[in-house]
């Protein structure tokens, strides 16, 4: 039977991704209830001819600063989740070209085998999933860019002291929105998924490497 490497060790191997993710799929969940409930006072006081369109621009600008912000995470946690796939594809192919040089018997090699079969499901599972959330990232970047632009207009508005004009563009940008950071919290879900099975096909692929190498093999690109 394949016997995993210690727990020490996988921790090594397996960036934690899923805490940090979880987290802020709830911090989505929530930031819009604070949108809702805070105004600046300050910009307010600067233009109080037009407060109810002040209100309505800053929250527009609050939430297209954390659109922004937040994409930039999770895309970057998406780029790394890609790199991972990538490297334990790539590692499963050289342990399955090896298992046939190693000095194995039948059953061994069924077991091996069989192993790296469930780890390159998981692997074809996850890629989906990785597409899909970053085809949410972009659409939220497409908005916030065309949401950016208009509000920067009614912000003009604004200070030209143009209160219908500003509130007409505002209205126009669609921002602020009811649910901003809706694909942002399934990108951010899609991403902890993807991640849970790609830690359970490194803990596939690093057993197999172990049984490989105690048999002669060199294993993989994993250390």
């Amino acid at each position: 039977m394949i016997r995993a490497k210690p727990e020490s060790y996988k921790r090594l191997m397996r960036p934690s991704f899923r805490l940090p993710f979880v987290v802020a799929g709830v911090a989505i969940a929530t930031v819009p209830l604070l949108w809702f409930s805070k105004t600046t006072g300050a910009t307010a006081d600067a233009q109080p001819g037009c407060p109810g369109q002040v209100t309505q621009i800053n929250q527009a600008a609050r939430q297209l600063d954390f659109s922004r912000s937040t994409a930039a995470t999770i895309q970057s946690a998406l780029s790394t989740s890609h790199l991972r796939g990538q490297t334990y594809i790539a590692s499963s192919a050289s342990l399955e070209q090896q298992v046939f040089r190693v000095h194995l018997n039948t059953a061994g090699r069924e077991r091996i085998e069989t192993a790296l079969a469930q780890a390159n499901s998981l692997l074809a599972d996850q890629g989906p999933e990785l597409i899909q959330a970053q085809s949410l990232v972009a659409s939220d970047e497409h908005s916030v860019i065309e949401g950016a632009t208009e509000i920067d207009a009614a912000t003009q508005a604004l200070n030209e002291g143009d209160c219908r004009m500003a509130r007409r563009i505002a209205l126009k940008a669609g921002w602020p929105k009811d649910s901003p950071f809706k694909e942002l919290s399934e990108a951010a879900r899609l991403n902890v998924d993807a991640s849970s099975k790609l830690d359970a096909a490194l803990d596939l692929i690093l057993a197999a490497q172990h049984s490989v190498r105690l048999h002669g093999g060199s294993g993989s690109a994993l250390r």
